[in-house]
């Protein structure tokens, strides 16, 4: 018993990144039939497709509601004047920890940029405080990205930006997963190789009906569908 859920689990990462590359339009496989069922504490799922090879597929598995707790489901747009708020709110709350009659603080919102002013008697202890904002400002950020899934990436025109973290989903995701390889895993054959799983895992994913995005640039991330986001929305995209 061991060894056969330990097995579709090597398999389950692989199911996860193909999961977070998501669905491309493809005239290769199409989905006939999807049924979710919710069954007591979990939801039961049927996938019945067509192949490359014009052979008709279908698979079965049971998630419980636990999984669906692993990571979000739905991922939150990433708005820049939402970060800059949650930004600024930790920024008052640390400046709220200053005596007054030490230093003078202004924190201002401008053009989606937050400009920090410190005035103090003292040069130096308004340099030091400038620095322990600045450094709160940073913490902040960052904790908003973390809370919502995101990361920080440079594009290739040497630009920061910022995108879903897919490596932390795949991590938060692959045990709650498990159920779904395992379904793979026992449908091929006992002397198949990964090759016959990855084809069969493949064709499913790419049977899966595929959402076209109108305005990448405007949608901010909005049609990234995580992986168990994707199995209950039975809708993907590129980015997903």
């Amino acid at each position: 018993m061991a060894d056969t859920y330990l097995t579709p689990l090597r398999y389950t990462c692989m199911l996860c990144f193909l999961l977070l590359q998501g669905v491309a339009p493809s005239a290769l496989a199409e989905q006939l039939n999807f049924q979710k069922t919710q069954k007591g504490d979990a939801t039961d799922y049927y996938y019945r497709w067509l192949d490359a090879d014009n052979e008709v597929q279908e698979i079965r598995f049971r998630l419980p509601h636990t999984a669906f707790k692993a990571a979000p489901t739905l991922q939150p747009n990433y708005k820049p004047s939402l970060a800059q708020r949650f930004v600024t709110v930790a920024l008052m709350k640390k400046a709220k920890t200053y005596d007054p009659k030490d230093a003078r603080i202004a924190i201002k919102n401008d053009n989606q940029r937050i400009h920090i002013e410190v005035r103090s008697q003292s040069e130096t202890r308004a340099d030091v405080i400038l620095e322990e904002l600045q450094a709160e400002q940073v913490r902040a950020f960052n904790a908003y990205l973390e809370q919502n899934y995101y990361v920080r990436f440079t594009t290739i025109f040497n630009q920061g930006a910022v995108k879903p973290d897919h490596l932390r989903y795949v991590e938060e995701t692959t045990k709650a997963l498990v159920p779904v390889s395992q379904s793979f895993y026992e449908k091929i054959r006992q002397d198949a190789d990964a090759r016959d799983y990855f084809d069969l895992l493949l064709g499913w994913i790419q049977s899966i009906p595929y959402d076209t995005l109108e305005d990448r640039v405007a949608s901010n991330g909005s049609g990234f569908a995580p992986p168990v986001g994707l199995l209950n929305q039975n809708l993907g995209d590129c980015d997903s």
